[in-house]
């Protein structure tokens, strides 16, 4: 006789979550696989909060006290950047002033007996007294040096050398004139002048007077006679005459002119009023535009040395070519180059110009022709700095995103009893750095919250770190601001006042104040609807599967013994791949189940777990779709601390979940 059916056997099966601290990978699931009484074991999972957090963002303090911390890089702040001088434009000129024009050889002229004696016969004979009554000219013809000549200063020096064998004199002075007789100058000669000497008359002096290329000298000659002794008079007796112009100084001059030469030296300050005294700069960009113009009518080349700048251990240089009544432009960049100032501000440009020479042709030149420089020394920045600079004030600003970590831990409402935060703060620099005063802002946007908290004046010496603690109080309350909405921007504002005993120092341009702001919070707070969670693969094989969908009745149960000092809701889901509930288990009355928190004492610290079993109720079709379509299980957990009050989160504390399924299924037994 056979056996139809018998039915009824219970199937015991256990869930459990492993939760990986602060939603980190979870643990690989156990594979399901059923045993000799068809049970079904999962995995089991314990909490610490300490696991709810980074390993990087939490330590241990002595007494066991978990404790945050979090560090959050400021922006590098680059405070050599603001070496700068101030433009400076600057102009100067230099005329040709009086000019130099010396002629060795005005005239020369070689007077005859006939000239000088028309009375006297060649032969040997005593010459007696005598005077030759008839004035005598000699035409000067200074075409081939110039048109016209104004003086300020100059000579003319007359030279007469004696070639007859008896005495000369001159009875009345030497006359300068015009062509057409106007006198010029004068000169009187009270010299004996012997047979065979050489005599050089008083100076004709020129302050004053024009010259022309035409003029005349007049003079008269006599002789005392041959002292009773006969003398030989021959044909080539003779008086030479010649002049020459020396020690000019010409204000004018239509001429043939050599070239003339102008030197002028100028010092221009670039400091100005700044304070600063540089002893060694490079410069790390500029540039000085100069403009030279010549407003004389014959070429020039000017040569510029810039002393104090210096190009590959020289000073600067440059060979300008100036045509007639021209201006040229050049820019000399200056990046790169080395800066070292006369008396630690000043700059000496020196220009040395030659005028072409002209004394093929003729040019007019005046003293007042001059040459022009006009300059300008623009956007100089220094690549570093040695020398002693008056303090200088530096607003600093700075705003950046930042990712809060306790925000990815807890949702929700905290309070905190205490909190600390301080600012590592680096002087790159050789000289000191005074904060004078600054702001951390902290801002949540979406929650449209805001905080801020002031910077402790800091004086930090050059190329230190320096410590800026914040108070306590103060940070304690500027977090509690956020509560659940924690800062997702952090501004960084100031100002900063560079070397502010202006004293002698070295500064470059990538000198930069860097730092970090850390925040320091012992958890000891209170939590009203703080939440976490945790996802774990549920991987069932075909078989397990299978049985599933045999299920008739079935529970799923949840064994909790919670020893942190907050009370903790739990809201379980199953999910598919997609991550889109499958079940989402509830209790009967349809709130999600409530686990009390640990005993706590006076002084916030669990003294002992709470424990406590709950059971769910699942459908068949639940069952169905948890063997068709269930791939994660979610653990939602809900903290709150018990009261207003604060309490103690500690290295000890946990919270472990243990969940597991009992189910009823078909089986069917066929004798024969």
């Amino acid at each position: 006789m056979a056996l139809k059916s018998k039915t009824t056997t219970i199937i015991g099966f256990i869930v459990v979550a492993v939760l990986a601290a602060g939603c980190s990978d979870p643990v690989t699931p156990v594979p399901p696989a059923w045993d000799v009484d068809l049970n079904l074991p999962l995995a089991t999972s314990t909490y610490t909060l300490q696991d709810l957090l980074n390993d990087d963002s939490v330590f241990t303090a002595e007494n066991g006290l978990v404790v945050f911390r979090q560090t959050f890089p400021l922006a590098r702040f680059v405070i050599g950047d603001s070496l700068t001088l101030r433009n400076t434009t600057f102009g100067f000129s230099k005329t040709l002033g009086l000019l130099a024009y010396d002629i060795p050889t005005l005239v020369e002229k070689d007077l005859t007996l006939a000239t000088v004696f028309p009375s006297l016969k060649e032969g040997t004979y005593i010459v007696p007294p005598l005077e030759n009554t008839q004035t005598t000219s000699i035409t000067v013809d200074a075409s081939q040096y110039f048109e016209q000549i104004t003086f300020e200063d100059g000579k003319i020096l007359i030279h007469l050398k004696n070639n007859f064998p008896v005495p000369i004199t001159f009875p009345v002075p030497f006359v300068l004139t015009t062509l057409d007789g106007r006198e010029i100058s004068t000169t009187t000669v009270n010299a004996v002048i012997p047979p065979g000497a050489t005599e050089t008359l008083p100076p004709i002096y020129l302050e004053g007077i024009t010259l022309t290329k035409g003029m005349k000298m007049a003079f008269r000659i006599a002789t005392p006679g041959s002292n009773n002794l006969p003398v030989n008079i021959t044909r080539s007796s003779s008086l030479n005459v010649s002049a020459s112009i020396t020690g000019t100084k010409i204000s004018e001059a239509v001429a043939s002119l050599p070239s003339q030469r102008v030197e002028l030296k100028e010092k221009i300050n670039i400091t100005e009023t700044s304070g600063l005294t540089i002893q060694k700069a490079v410069l790390k960009s500029g540039t000085i535009e100069i403009r030279v113009t010549n407003h004389v009518p014959i070429g020039a080349t000017a040569a510029l040395v810039i002393n104090g700048l210096w190009e590959n251990g020289k000073p600067v240089s440059k060979t300008i070519s100036l045509p007639p009544r021209s201006q040229q432009r050049i820019s000399i960049p200056i990046a790169g180059l080395v800066l070292e100032p006369l008396n630690g501000s000043e700059l000496e440009y020196s220009l040395s110009v030659e005028t072409e020479d002209a004394s093929q042709r003729l040019v007019t030149l005046r003293s007042t022709d001059s040459i022009s420089v006009k300059a300008s020394v623009n956007n100089v920045a220094l690549k570093s700095l040695t020398g002693r600079f008056d303090a200088r004030s530096l607003e600093i600003k700075h705003t950046q995103n930042v990712d809060f970590q306790m925000n990815e831990k807890f949702q929700g409402s905290l309070n905190f009893k205490e909190a600390r935060m301080w600012v590592d703060m680096m002087n790159g620099t050789a000289v000191p750095v005074l904060i004078e005063s600054g702001v951390v802002r902290a801002d949540n946007i979406r929650a449209s919250r805001s905080a801020s908290i002031s910077i402790p004046r800091t004086y930090i010496p050059g190329e230190r770190s320096s410590t800026i603690d914040f108070d306590t109080r103060e940070v304690t309350d500027f977090l509690n601001t956020f509560s659940s909405s924690f800062p997702n921007r952090l501004s960084f504002e100031g100002s900063v006042r560079i070397n502010p005993e202006g004293a002698m120092g070295t500064i470059t341009d990538t000198d930069e104040l860097a730092g970090d702001l850390t925040m320091e919070i012992p958890l000891q707070l209170s939590i009203k609807n703080g939440a976490f969670a945790d996802t774990s693969a549920l991987t069932f094989d075909r078989d397990s599967r299978e049985k599933l969908r045999n299920v008739v009745r079935g529970f799923i149960h949840f064994e909790f013994e919670n020893h942190f000092p907050a009370g903790v809701e739990l809201q379980t889901s199953i999910l598919d791949k997609s991550f889109s509930p499958v079940i989402i288990p509830n209790a009967d009355n349809g709130s999600t189940l409530q686990i009390p928190a640990g005993v706590v004492d006076a002084n916030g610290q669990v003294v002992s777990a709470a424990t406590a079993v709950q059971e769910i109720e699942l459908s068949r079709e639940e069952f169905q779709r948890l063997a068709d379509s269930g791939e994660f299980i979610r653990l939602l957990l809900k903290v709150s601390t018990p009261g207003n009050g604060m309490v103690q989160f500690r290295t000890d504390d946990y919270l472990k979940v243990r969940t597991y399924l009992t189910v009823r299924i078909n089986t069917a037994i066929v004798s024969n």
